[in-house]
């Protein structure tokens, strides 16, 4: 298991949060992350191993399901992605998730 944290914007505030259960392979990015008392499921896929797109799910459904792309950085002491989510017909904004074993 993947362990790390994320930070995404929301309503114009940063929202972090540390994950503990988390896979990222070269082809499957799955996360589980705790925020204020719900989950974040994000599921995404790469065909390159470098960019991911897929959804993000809120386990208790308190807010609206997305969508979300990463770019994927690699280095000595985990990996980082940069991209954003989006909700369907509504707002977004960036993601930074860094992941680590």
């Amino acid at each position: 298991m993947k362990r790390g944290w994320s930070l995404r914007k929301f309503e114009g505030k940063w929202c972090e949060e540390e994950f503990s259960e988390g896979t990222l392979t070269e082809d499957t990015l799955a996360l589980e992350i705790p925020e204020d008392g719900d989950t974040i499921e994000v599921r995404a896929s790469s065909r390159d191993g470098l960019t991911f797109t897929g959804t993000y799910h809120f386990r208790e459904g308190g807010y609206s399901d997305g969508e979300v792309t990463f770019q994927r950085y690699k280095g000595r002491q985990g990996e980082v992605l940069f991209g954003e989510w989006k909700e369907v017909g509504t707002a977004g904004g960036p993601w930074i998730i860094k992941v680590s074993d």
